[in-house]
């Protein structure tokens, strides 16, 4: 019997699928598992991102909207933003000193990171970014 194996490193599970399935039925579950259209498989993510210091107001602001829109767009929840606002960077970065740090946290899955980062990557107004993804630690009752 033959058996086929979908692994998917960044959501870390494995879901193994027998022959008796038919091919709309593996179709569906690879479009749940990897294009964000399934809230099973949320993460906590922080991503942080850092602005040219030549850029406005209204543009960050434009920019913090597109974000937001793009994570709630595909499947991400609990968007909570902090401008972390004008700081020295300890090297410069593509003759930049300062910058405009942003830090973002939210829910979602890694196809909606790899989304994130890759509009980050083409962006110019953005020198530097970083996703991390964050544990949950178990509460204590006191």
């Amino acid at each position: 019997m033959l058996r086929y194996l979908l692994y998917h490193r960044l959501l870390g599970f494995r879901l193994i699928i027998s022959n008796n399935f038919e091919k709309a039925d593996l179709t569906t579950i690879y479009h749940k598992l990897f294009t964000g259209n399934s809230s099973m498989f949320l993460n906590t993510y922080e991503t942080i991102y850092i602005l040219k210091p030549d850029v406005t107001e209204d543009k960050n602001l434009d920019l913090v909207h597109e974000y937001k829109t793009l994570i709630k767009r595909h499947g991400g929840k609990n968007v909570f933003v902090q401008h972390r606002g004008r700081r020295h960077l300890s090297y410069n970065i593509t003759h930049y000193y300062d910058g405009i740090y942003v830090q973002m946290n939210f829910e979602g899955n890694g196809y909606l990171v790899h989304l994130l980062e890759k509009s980050m990557r083409f962006n110019e107004k953005i020198i530097r970014y970083l996703t991390t993804r964050q544990e949950i630690l178990p509460q204590l009752e006191v």
